[in-house]
C-alpha cells in the first residue's frame, strides 16, 4: 500500500461518522495482540484545552527525559500530526503498513477508532515509556477510553455536540467522568459548581481519587497576565511563560502542572526545573498562533461559544480586528459570533471543503446585528479580503473552526514557500 493509497483508506471511513462504543475497537486491539496493554496511559478530556493540556505535558516529560507517544485529533494539515513520539510524526513510509495491518484485522471501525488503534500500534512498536491521549468526544464511549489510564485529566466542561454529550453541563460532566478509573487519580480544572458538583459524584462512585483545581492547585496570573505562578501539592513555580500564547493557557499549563506533579508521585521521576523547560518550549499550531507581518495575523482553533471567549479574554483590547471566520454545521456559530463582535464587527466569511461546512449564506443567517459582513467562496480569497481590510493597522483573527484554522495555516505555508523560492531565485541571479 502507498502513502496516497493510505490516506484514500482512511478519508473512506468518514471522518464524520460516530458510532460510540468500545466492543469495535476491543476486538481489534484483541487480533493485534493487545498492543496497548505494553504501556502506561494518560487520558486527557475536556470541552476546550485538551489538546494543549496533551502537548504541555509531552514536551515536559520529553525534558525529564522520557519517550513519550501523543495522540491528539483532529489534524490541522496532514494525519501524520495525530500519532507523534518524541516530537516526530509518524513516517509517510510507516504509516501505510501501520494501516494495512489494521486493516487486515477486518473490523469496521469508524475513522476516530481506526486513527487510535494506529497509535496504539505504534506506541507501542516504539516503546514509549508512556502515551498521553486526548479523548475524542465525550469520555465514557470515546474508542480511547478502551486504554486503562494511569492518570486521567478533565480540562474544562462547556456545552458542545450537544447531539451526543447531552444538554446541560451536568449531562457533559457525567460523559467526560467516564475516563475515571478505581484507585487512579483524576485531574479536574478550572469547571463551573454544576459540573464540578457532577465530576466529585462520578469520582466517589468509580474510587477515583480528585485533584481539584483551586482546592488542591491553583493558577495565579502576574498583573500583565502573561506569567503563571502555579501553586500544587509538590511544586511551587513562579513566573512561568508557557510556550503557547493565550491567557486561556495559564489555565492549561496549570493543569497540566497539577498532572505532572502526579505522575512524579507514582513512577515518573522528573525534577522541577525541567518540567519548566518543557512548559515553556511547547509548541501546538494552531492554538493562538502568531503571525508577524502586515497585518499581522492570529490563527485559533476556537470552535465553540467557551473557546471563543477565552480567545476574546486573551485579545483584550485588540483594535482594528478584522474576523475571518467558517464553522462546521453542528457547531453553535451565532453564539462565538456574538463573542466575536465585541472586539471588532469586520466579518470576512468562508466556506469550508467540508461535508458538515455551513455555506457563507448559513453563517450570514447566524450573523449578529451591526456585523459587517463580505462573503468569500475559499479561504484563499478570504484571506486576501480579510488581508486588504485589516491594512497596515489592523490584525487579521482566524476563528470558528479546526477545519478553517489548518486551511489558513496551509496558505500561510505555501505564501512563505513561494516567498523563499523568490529570495532563492533572487540570489541565484
Amino acid at each position: 500500500m502507498t502513502y496516497e493509497l493510505a490516506l484514500s483508506y482512511l478519508a473512506s471511513l468518514n471522518e464524520s461518522r460516530i458510532r460510540p462504543g468500545l466492543g469495535r475497537i476491543r476486538e481489534a486491539l484483541k487480533a493485534l495482540g493487545s498492543p496497548h496493554f505494553n504501556f502506561p496511559h494518560v487520558l486527557v478530556g475536556g470541552t476546550n484545552g485538551k489538546g494543549s493540556v496533551v502537548s504541555f505535558m509531552g514536551a515536559a516529560l520529553s525534558c525529564a527525559g522520557y519517550r513519550v507517544g501523543l495522540f491528539t485529533s483532529p489534524h490541522l494539515i496532514k494525519f501524520e500530526e495525530r500519532i507523534v513520539v518524541d516530537s516526530h510524526a509518524v513516517t509517510r513510509d510507516e504509516l501505510p503498513g501501520l494501516l494495512q495491518e489494521v486493516k487486515d484485522v477486518g473490523v469496521d471501525m469508524t475513522y476516530f477508532e481506526f486513527a487510535t488503534v494506529l497509535a496504539l500500534l505504534y506506541f507501542a512498536r516504539q516503546k514509549v515509556d508512556l502515551a498521553i491521549f486526548e479523548v475524542g468526544l465525550g469520555g465514557r464511549w470515546d474508542a480511547t477510553n478502551v486504554t486503562s489510564p494511569v492518570l486521567s485529566v478533565i480540562t474544562s466542561v462547556d456545552l458542545d455536540h450537544k447531539n451526543w454529550l447531552g444538554n446541560t453541563l451536568e449531562d457533559v460532566a457525567r460523559e467526560k467522568s467516564g475516563i475515571m478509573r478505581k484507585g487512579r487519580s483524576v485531574v479536574v480544572g478550572p469547571v463551573g459548581r454544576a459540573a464540578r458538583e457532577v465530576i466529585l459524584q462520578e469520582a466517589e462512585a468509580a474510587g477515583a481519587r480528585v485533584v481539584l483545581f483551586g482546592r488542591d492547585f491553583s493558577a495565579d496570573r502576574d498583573i500583565n497576565g502573561s506569567s503563571l505562578q502555579f501553586e500544587g501539592m509538590k511544586w511551587s513555580i513562579n513566573r512561568l511563560v508557557p510556550g503557547l500564547a493565550g491567557l486561556f493557557q495559564l489555565d492549561n499549563a496549570a493543569c497540566a502542572l497539577a498532572a505532572l506533579e502526579e505522575l512524579s508521585v507514582s513512577g515518573f521521576e522528573m525534577v522541577y526545573e525541567k518540567v519548566v523547560l518543557g512548559i515553556e518550549s511547547t509548541k501546538w499550531q494552531g492554538r493562538f498562533q502568531e503571525f508577524e507581518g502586515s497585518p499581522p495575523i492570529i490563527v485559533d482553533a476556537a470552535h465553540n461559544p467557551a473557546a471563543v471567549k477565552a480567545l476574546t479574554d486573551s485579545l483584550g483590547h485588540e483594535k482594528e480586528v478584522v474576523w475571518l471566520i467558517s464553522a462546521l454545521r453542528d457547531k453553535d456559530f451565532g453564539a462565538m459570533a456574538e463573542e466575536m463582535i465585541r472586539l471588532g464587527n469586520r466579518f470576512v466569511l468562508v466556506a469550508l471543503d467540508h461535508p458538515r461546512g455551513k455555506t457563507v449564506q448559513e453563517l450570514e443567517e447566524e450573523m449578529p446585528e451591526g456585523a459587517d459582513i463580505i462573503k468569500a467562496p475559499t479561504v484563499k480569497q478570504g484571506l486576501d479580503t480579510a488581508r486588504s481590510l485589516a491594512g497596515g493597522k489592523g490584525r487579521i483573527v482566524v476563528a470558528g473552526s479546526v477545519v478553517l484554522a489548518g486551511e489558513v495555516l496551509k496558505e500561510l505555508e505555501v505564501a512563505e514557500e513561494e516567498k523563499r523560492r523568490r529570495g532563492d531565485g533572487e540570489k541565484d541571479d
